[in-house]
C-alpha cells in the first residue's frame, strides 16, 4: 500500500542537513505524513502528473539539526485515505 523508495540526508550550512524521503503509494492513499527524527511532521500528497502509472509518487523534505540526525532521519511514514483514516504505517530500517 505504502512504499518508502528512498531516503537521503543532504548537508546544509552551517549546522545541519536537509533530510528527504520519497516513495510511491496506491491510488487510495490521498495523504502521506512523514515524521522526521526531530519531531517535525511534513505532509505530502501523492500524485502522477503523467496519469500513466497504477501508483502515485510523493516526496517530503525538511531541515534537521545535525545533533538530531540518525540513520535513517525518518521516524515513521503514515498513509491516510480521503476520510483521514490510517491505511498503513512504515518505519524505515537503517541502511547497513
Amino acid at each position: 500500500m505504502l512504499v518508502i523508495d528512498g531516503t537521503q540526508s543532504i548537508p546544509r550550512q552551517p549546522d545541519g542537513v536537509v533530510a528527504a524521503v520519497w516513495g510511491s503509494a496506491t491510488n487510495e492513499v490521498t495523504t502521506v505524513e512523514v515524521e522526521f527524527v526531530d519531531g517535525t511532521v511534513v505532509t505530502a500528497r501523492p500524485g502522477d502528473l503523467s496519469d500513466s502509472f497504477d501508483k502515485r509518487f510523493w516526496i517530503a523534505a525538511t531541515a534537521v539539526a545535525t545533533s538530531l540526525t540518525t540513520d535513517p532521519s525518518v521516524a515513521a511514514v503514515r498513509a491516510y485515505d480521503s476520510n483521514g483514516s490510517l491505511l498503513a504505517a512504515e518505519v524505515p530500517t537503517p541502511r547497513g
